[in-house]
């Protein structure tokens, strides 16, 4: 009874070790999605912002209180047209 309980509790142990490494590997992946996508931004701001100078256009703004992926979004759809 007593090796049964062990084996339970050493199954528990290598079951919570796997879901922290799966949840430390999420997290350093969002913040690289995060780090990439505040670049693109980053370089969509810049060509936006040379294109309207060199087309004479009004300067483009991005509309406040949007999340990361929807600021990358607008700028994306702003650059491609």
């Amino acid at each position: 009874m007593l090796y049964y309980i062990l084996q339970v509790e050493s199954r528990g142990n290598t079951v919570i070790m796997h879901v922290r490494n799966l949840l430390s590997e999420m997290v350093a992946e969002e913040k690289n999605l995060k780090k990439t996508m505040l670049k693109k931004i980053e370089r969509y701001m810049e060509e936006i912002d040379d294109l309207t100078v060199k087309l004479s256009l009004p300067v483009f703004e991005a509309p406040s209180g949007l999340t990361i992926m929807q600021k990358e979004k607008e700028l994306r759809q702003e650059f491609d047209v």
